[in-house]
C-alpha cells in the first residue's frame, strides 16, 4: 500500500500511478501480454503501450492463446483485468507452452480472496488469510507450464502480484472501469428478487476494487445507494472482511453515492445531443476495436497513400482516436458542434500560426488540419488533429443525420406525452410509436431506433398512476407490430438484429420478451416519493421538460442547505463513520453525504457527458471534492441491451 503522509491524498492520479508503477517495475527485458480492459486502462492513464517500452518491455502483444514469444525472450508479463481463471487461465497457459520462458509474472486485478473463490463451494469460507494459496498454487501451475516438471534443474521462475488496475482516468476526477463495462443490472423479476444476471464473481470484483480505493485513501466511506444493483454491491462492500477491518482504523471519511442506471435509462438513451459534444462524438462515431470508451477517427484525408492497395480492397488505415486523454476535458466542457469546431480552430491556428476567420465552418477547419499536417505537423500535432477530425466527422453523414431524426422523434413523443395528463397521452404516444413501427422504412428509420423510443417513453413516464394497465390494448398492438417488423427486418439483407430469428413464433417471443422488458423498465422508480417523476408540466404556452435523475439526486446530495433530510429513496447502505453511528443510536440527525469532505459518485451501468459536466457544475457551486466514476460512458445504442433478450435468438455464426 501506498505511504501516506500528514496530509490526506485523495488524488485519483496518484491512486492510479501508484499501482501502474508496480507494473512498471516488473517489465523490464520482457514480453508483455494484456487484455482488452486492462490495455483500455494504460491506453487512459499513461497513454498506451509507448509506457510499456519506455520502461524496457521488449514487445506488448493481446492476451490470446493465439499469440506466444520468441525463442530468445526468456521473460513474460501477463496484465489482466480479470481473476487468472477459465478462458483467461486457459490463454497463459497456451502462450507459455508455445513459448520457451523461463521467468512468468501474472499481475492480475482480482485479489487472492476472489480466486480462491473460484473453486470454493458455499460452504467453503474463502475470506481468510490462507487464500494467498491461491495465488501459491497459480504461480505453481506456471512453473509447470514452463517445464519444471521436466527439467527440475532449470532456474525457472513465477509470480502472480494484485494489482487495482480497474479504473482509466478521463479527467481528473472522472473515471471509467473498463473491466465492468458491461455491469448491468437485470430488468424483471430477478431484479426484484436480487437475483441479478450479473456473474456474483463480478459484484465481489468491484466491490474489491472499491474497497482497494478506500485503502489507499485511508478511509471509512457512508455508502448511499439508488437502486437495487447498488444496493446488492454496497451489501457486498459491507460484507467483506478486509473493508470491515480497514473501518476499524482510518484516519479520513468519505462518502459514496450509487446508483443504478436502470432506474433512468430515458437519459442514457436520449438522443439529444445538442448540449454535450462528447456525447454526440459517441453516438456518432464508431467504437475503436477493444476499446469500451474510445472512438474511431477516419485519418485518410490528412494522408496520402503511395501504395496501392489490392484490387477490390481499401487500403488498411490505422483509426486515430477521437478522445484521447488529452482532449475529452474539450468535448466535456463543449456544449455543441459549432462550440467544438470553435474550441479546436483556437488550437489549430495556434500550432500553425495562422489567421482567424469570420466564419467557423467544418470545411474550412478540415482545410487548415489538411494544410498543418501537410507542413511537417502531422506528428507534432497528431493529438490536436485527431480531435480536430472528431469534431468535423460528427457535423455530417448518414449516421449524424439518423441521431437527430431521432432526437426530434422524442421531443416530440415527449410534449405529446405531456399534453394529456396520465393514461390518455401514454396511450396515444403508443399508438404513434405502433405506426412508426409500420412505417419505418418510409421514415427511413431503423428498427433499432423505434426501440429506442420505446424505452425513452417507457422510463420517462411508465412509473406515473397504472400506465401500463390502462393502456394494456395500445401495447398488445405494438407488441404485434414489433413481432412483425422483427420477421421482416431478419429476413432482409439489412439485418441489424443481434441474431437470427426464423420464424413467427420466436419474432413473437422475442417481441413479448422485450415488452416484458419495457414494463420493468416503466416500473424502475415504482418505489420512489421524491424521484418517481422525471417530466415536469409547464404551462399550455411552455413545452414539457425533462430533468435527468442522477444530477438532481446528486445536487440534493452536495447541498444540505436545500436538502438537509436526504428522502428515503437514498438510503444509507454503510455508515462507515464512528460519530455518526453513535449519534444514530443516541437518536441525532441521520448522515448526509455532505458531511464528508471528500464524496464518490459511482454510476452503475454508464454515465453521459451531460451528466458528469451536471455534476461538476453542481460541486463546483456547493464547493465540494467530488469524485465522479461509472462502468462505462454510456450510449443511446447501450441502453437496448437492457431489453435485448438475446438468449431468445440464434446467434449468428
Amino acid at each position: 500500500m501506498s505511504p501516506k503522509d500528514d496530509r490526506w491524498d485523495s488524488s485519483l492520479d496518484h491512486f492510479i500511478n501508484f499501482w501502474w508503477s508496480e507494473v512498471m517495475k516488473k517489465v523490464k527485458d520482457a514480453i508483455v501480454f494484456i487484455d482488452n480492459p486492462a490495455a483500455e486502462c494504460l491506453h487512459w492513464n499513461l497513454g498506451g503501450a509507448q509506457a510499456l517500452f519506455n520502461a524496457g518491455a521488449l514487445g506488448v502483444k493481446e492476451l490470446s492463446p493465439l499469440e506466444t514469444g520468441t525463442k530468445e525472450q526468456q521473460k513474460a508479463v501477463f496484465l489482466t483485468s480479470e481473476d487468472v481463471g477459465g478462458v483467461t487461465e486457459m490463454a497463459i497457459r497456451d502462450i507459455i507452452l508455445g513459448s520457451r520462458f523461463e521467468h512468468c509474472i501474472v499481475i492480475t486485478a482480482a485479489p487472492a480472496t476472489i480466486h480462491a473463490s473460484i473453486k470454493a463451494t458455499d460452504s467453503q469460507p474463502v475470506d481468510d488469510p490462507n487464500n494467498l494459496r491461491a495465488f501459491v498454487e497459480l504461480e505453481n501451475r506456471l512453473l509447470r507450464w514452463m517445464g519444471n516438471a521436466y527439467c527440475p534443474q532449470q532456474s525457472y521462475t513465477s509470480e502472480v502480484l494484485y494489482c487495482p488496475l480497474f479504473a482509466a482516468q478521463l479527467q481528473e476526477n472522472v473515471f471509467i472501469m473498463p473491466p465492468f463495462s458491461d455491469f448491468m443490472g437485470e430488468l424483471g423479476p430477478q431484479a426484484l428478487e436480487k437475483k441479478f444476471s450479473i456473474n456474483p464473481k463480478h459484484m465481489d470484483h468491484l466491490a474489491a476494487c472499491l474497497h482497494s480505493l478506500m485503502a489507499f485513501f485511508s478511509a471509512r466511506e457512508d455508502v448511499f445507494s439508488v437502486g437495487e444493483l447498488s444496493s446488492a454491491l454496497a451489501a457486498k462492500l459491507d460484507a467483506l472482511p478486509a473493508a470491515r477491518t480497514r473501518r476499524k482504523t482510518a484516519q479520513n471519511r468519505l462518502s459514496i453515492i450509487l446508483f443504478d442506471r436502470g432506474l433512468d435509462l430515458a437519459t442514457g438513451c436520449n438522443s439529444d445531443t445538442s448540449n454535450c459534444l462528447l456525447d454526440r462524438i459517441l453516438s456518432v462515431l464508431p467504437p475503436f476495436p477493444g476499446h469500451s470508451a474510445e472512438r474511431c477517427v477516419d485519418m485518410s484525408s490528412l494522408c496520402i497513400a503511395t501504395r496501392k492497395a489490392p484490387s477490390g480492397l481499401p487500403l488498411p488505415l490505422v483509426p486515430g482516436c477521437a478522445l484521447q486523454p488529452a482532449g475529452i476535458s474539450t468535448f466535456i466542457e463543449a456544449s455543441s458542434v459549432k462550440e467544438g469546431l470553435l474550441s479546436v480552430q483556437r488550437s489549430i491556428l495556434e500550432a500553425s500560426k495562422g489567421t482567424p476567420t469570420i466564419r467557423v465552418t467544418a470545411e474550412s477547419l478540415a482545410k487548415r488540419a489538411k494544410a498543418l499536417a501537410l507542413h511537417g505537423g502531422l506528428q507534432q500535432h497528431a493529438n490536436l488533429l485527431q480531435q480536430c477530425l472528431a469534431v468535423i466527422q460528427c457535423t455530417g453523414g448518414p449516421d449524424s443525420t439518423s441521431l437527430e431524426l431521432l432526437a426530434g422523434m422524442q421531443k416530440v413523443l415527449v410534449q405529446n406525452l405531456a399534453v394529456e395528463d396520465g393514461e390518455k397521452g401514454f396511450s396515444d404516444v403508443v399508438k404513434q410509436i405502433t405506426a412508426l413501427l409500420k412505417t419505418r422504412k418510409e421514415r427511413d428509420l431503423k428498427l433499432d431506433a423505434v426501440i429506442l423510443l420505446l424505452i425513452h417513453i417507457f422510463s420517462l413516464a411508465g412509473s406515473e398512476h397504472n400506465l401500463i394497465v390502462s393502456a394494456a390494448e395500445e401495447i398488445k398492438a405494438a407488441e404485434a407490430a414489433l413481432s412483425e417488423a422483427l420477421l421482416e427486418d431478419c429476413q432482409a439483407s439489412e439485418n441489424n438484429w443481434p441474431g437470427v430469428i426464423n420464424d413467427e413464433v420466436q419474432s413473437s417471443r422475442v417481441s413479448s420478451e422485450i415488452f416484458k422488458k419495457l414494463k420493468f423498465v416503466a416500473e424502475a422508480r415504482r418505489k420512489m416519493t421524491k424521484y418517481r417523476n422525471l417530466i415536469t408540466r409547464q404551462s399550455s404556452q411552455q413545452p414539457a421538460t425533462v430533468t435527468p435523475l442522477l444530477p438532481t439526486i446528486v445536487d440534493d446530495c452536495l447541498n444540505k442547505n436545500n436538502s438537509p433530510e436526504l428522502s428515503s429513496d437514498i438510503i444509507c447502505s454503510i455508515q462507515g463513520s464512528s460519530r455518526g453511528a453513535l449519534g444514530l443510536f443516541l437518536g441525532s440527525a441521520k448522515t448526509h453525504p455532505s458531511d464528508n469532505p471528500l464524496i464518490v459518485v459511482l454510476v452503475l451501468g454508464g454515465i453521459t457527458g451531460s451528466e458528469i459536466r451536471a455534476i461538476q457544475n453542481s460541486a463546483s457551486l456547493n464547493g465540494k471534492h467530488v469524485i465522479i466514476g461509472s462502468t462505462r460512458l454510456i450510449t443511446p445504442r447501450d441502453c437496448l441491451h437492457y431489453v435485448y433478450p438475446t438468449a431468445l435468438v440464434t446467434p449468428i455464426l
